[in-house]
């Protein structure tokens, strides 16, 4: 009775190597310790691919054309964000143009071309004021004759709201510990002067 079971045990040994090694051929395979998250299922399905959705979530950023990068001025008041900047986003925006701008009853209306699309920009005027336009543009007289601009952060996100952000280089720029961050890079960027000098043709 006693040799029947050692037998037994023997073979279930042998049986469990054989299973063992056909297991480790087959490359789809994975240990139960080890087994895959459906994200890790997903990944392991696109491992070659080319292109890939990213999403990011900021707490804090900015955007500034190319040109602004060599205004030192004008970069100083985005230094409190700059320093905090590690990662960042090269691509193209439609040309904008402002055509014209007109009264319309008691609405000031900003006439843009974004891209080769004309958009009306509203924007409801106060009590007693006009739109009026010299060689600047327009802008806004009250009753005493004061002068008053157009809100621009009204006007940039109007702008925004119609103009697509086509999307050409993602990088990051993180140093020692954090030590350099996107305008350092950008302001040396290979890439970036490519762009620049491709769309000024």
């Amino acid at each position: 009775m006693k040799n029947k079971k050692k037998h037994a045990r023997k073979l279930r040994r042998k049986l469990a190597k054989v299973q063992r090694r056909k297991q480790r051929k087959n490359k789809s395979y994975v240990p139960r310790k080890q087994k895959m998250s459906q994200l890790d299922k997903i990944l392991k399905k696109s491992m070659f691919d080319v292109e890939h959705a990213l999403s990011l979530y900021a707490t804090s950023f900015f955007y500034l054309p190319a040109k602004l990068l060599y205004d030192k001025g004008r970069l100083k008041q985005y230094e409190d964000i700059s320093k905090k900047c590690h990662i960042y986003i090269i691509g193209y925006l439609p040309k904008t143009k402002l055509l014209r701008g007109y009264q319309e009853k008691q609405d000031a209306v900003l006439e843009f071309e974004i891209g080769s699309v004309k958009h009306d920009f509203k924007l409801p005027l106060p009590n007693g004021c006009r739109l009026e336009s010299d060689d600047v543009g327009p802008y806004v007289v009250n009753e005493q004759g004061q002068k008053f601009a157009i809100s621009e952060e009204a006007i940039n996100l109007f702008l925004q709201q119609h103009s697509k952000f086509e999307v050409k280089y993602v990088g990051q720029a993180y140093g020692k510990d954090g030590s350099r961050n996107a305008i350092d890079r950008l302001m040396k960027h290979e890439t970036l002067q490519r762009f620049i000098n491709w769309r000024a043709r």
